[in-house]
């Protein structure tokens, strides 16, 4: 089982949407906001297309990094001990303080000790944000990729998908992250732990 920490609606398409299938549950830590008000409809169409489970929180959007750690660590924690994932999947800690504060809380969540379950694969998932930064991220996990299916489910999330994120430019970068692997479409990823 894949467990995808998701900060926002649309994270665990842009990072993830290899891992989404009836293997994965995505753990949603915010939700809309009145300004995107076809945000619900979005997120729950691509529930229904993409065949995963799904868990929903209600942490005040944009505002994660004022939340105390404790209470993101407990979530994260509590769904690992439900669920028992082998593989977490965590966002880039990139220049968004939510994907920054739930990176940071999840390895926390994480650490090696005796009294919770054992999470053998830890991935750190890129979005356009960090491939257009260059920032740290350093991919060493290639997974093919559907392109068309990502394309689709990340054109369920109008409210979401600007410039920044177009269709052109999630194309593009399945090409690069595919050439590095030498296969047509990939999603790349860093690999924290790999436990066999």
């Amino acid at each position: 089982m894949n467990l995808i920490l998701s900060p926002h609606w649309d994270d665990e398409v842009l990072g993830c949407a290899s891992f989404l299938n009836s293997e994965a549950t995505v753990l949603y830590f915010t939700q809309g906001l009145l300004s995107f008000p076809g945000w619900r409809k979005e997120m729950d169409k691509v529930y229904g297309d993409g065949g995963f489970q799904r868990i929903l929180l209600d942490f005040p959007i944009h505002h994660l990094d004022a939340i105390a750690q404790a209470g993101i660590i407990t979530n994260i924690e509590h769904s690992i001990a439900t669920y028992k994932p082998e593989t977490v999947l965590i966002p880039f800690s990139s220049y968004n303080q939510d994907h920054h504060a739930i990176h940071d809380a999840a390895l926390t969540a994480m650490r090696p000790n005796d009294k919770q379950h054992f999470v053998k694969r830890i991935l750190v998932y890129e979005e356009p944000d960090v491939f257009g930064t260059m920032a740290s991220f350093k991919p060493n996990y290639f997974k093919p990729l559907d392109i068309d299916r990502k394309v689709r489910l990340c054109g369920i999330y109008e409210s979401q998908m600007r410039g920044h994120r177009s269709a052109d430019l999630l194309r593009a970068i399945a090409q690069i992250r595919g050439m590095q692997a030498q296969i047509p479409s990939a999603e790349a990823f860093e690999v924290l732990r790999w436990v066999e």
